[in-house]
């Protein structure tokens, strides 16, 4: 499912709603580490910082 859509991958849910919209995070990506081989991983920024 990562390599298919990484905007999905470790997504959270509570009260369901994804984190995001609890936190008013915008969601991105980024390239893993060399353990996932590289591909695309969800990120999340709030207030300036990427997570």
């Amino acid at each position: 499912m990562i390599r298919e859509n990484p905007s999905e991958s470790s997504r959270i849910w509570i009260a369901g709603k994804p984190v995001e919209e609890w936190l008013a995070a915008s969601v991105g990506s980024s390239r893993c580490c060399s353990v996932r081989g590289g591909t695309p991983c969800r990120t999340m920024e709030v207030e300036g910082a990427v997570f």
